[in-house]
């Protein structure tokens, strides 16, 4: 019970101020496809995306049906938004910081039949391309660009048939995987360190009392009341008009008492005395 009642006192000692890491959010828009053949490409690239990223820890997403939402509101394409002015605006009524838009640049099927001990097996090969692009919301630059190429294999006979639309869908899961790879060696969209600062109470009298109290140029409360302000070193400054400034760089902890004794300033004895 001791040991825990010092952890305690010590870890209001500790210094006041730590880091959160705040991630970058990301809306992804529908990829385009050329062919219409494999528009539902498109929309299951666009998801697999948003998951990819979302596991890999490196972006928050904007959530799909908001995304949806806006887009038909604004009465924007449904995918591919590649030019400036539209990043920016999708930005500003999104929230994202970053927009991902991407194309489906090809998606192809060949087969290779061969016939042996009475029996034909074929087999058909899955190949897949995708261009990704990111861009940054707030001036509509782009900030990463890259195309990645998959494909896979498969047997049967002629009386099997394979399910072309899965065999596409898993070789773009494949393909999200390593753009959220790329995403993340590319260093470019880390997560910002938001500093918080932890609040203290300190107890703040002056002579005269009622002054003004500021830290760091931001206005408290008066002299006389327990203060909830920022701990750790700041300046501190305490003012009552017609007295000089008490002012220090003080180190600011919880339970701490403060009080300025203030002095008549020059100029008010001089007219004092004049008078």
């Amino acid at each position: 019970m001791k040991w825990t009642k010092n952890l305690r006192v010590l870890l209001l000692l500790l210094p006041l101020t730590s880091a959160m890491a705040e991630l970058p959010t990301l809306a992804v828009v529908d990829f385009n496809t050329k062919s219409s053949k494999y528009g539902y490409l498109g929309k299951q690239t666009a998801e697999l995306m948003s998951d990819a990223v979302v596991n890999s820890g490196l972006f928050d997403v904007v959530e799909r049906d908001k995304l949806q939402s806006i887009l038909k509101e604004q009465s924007f394409s449904g995918g591919g938004l590649v030019d400036q002015s539209s990043a920016i605006q999708m930005g500003a009524m999104s929230g994202a910081q970053y927009l991902m838009t991407g194309e489906i640049i090809s998606a192809d099927v060949s087969k290779n039949s061969f016939r042996g001990y009475g029996v034909t097996t074929t087999k058909t090969t899955y190949s897949l391309k995708i261009a990704v692009k990111v861009l940054d919301t707030k001036t509509g630059r782009v900030l990463f660009s890259g195309k990645e190429t998959t494909s896979s294999s498969s047997q049967g006979t002629n009386n099997l048939h394979v399910n072309s639309r899965g065999s596409f869908v898993n070789l773009a899961e494949r393909l999200s995987d390593k753009f959220a790879d790329r995403l993340a060696d590319s260093g470019k969209f880390s997560a910002q360190e938001e500093v918080v600062v932890a609040m203290v109470n300190v107890a703040f009298s002056s002579s005269p009392d009622t002054a003004d109290v500021e830290v760091d140029s931001v206005f408290y409360g008066n002299a006389g009341d327990t203060l909830e302000v920022p701990g750790g070193m700041h300046m501190v400054k305490i003012s009552l008009p017609g007295y000089d400034v008490w002012e220090k760089k003080v180190m600011l902890k919880e339970g701490q008492k403060i009080k300025a004794t203030l002095r008549k300033s020059a100029d008010v004895r001089i007219i004092h005395e004049a008078d």
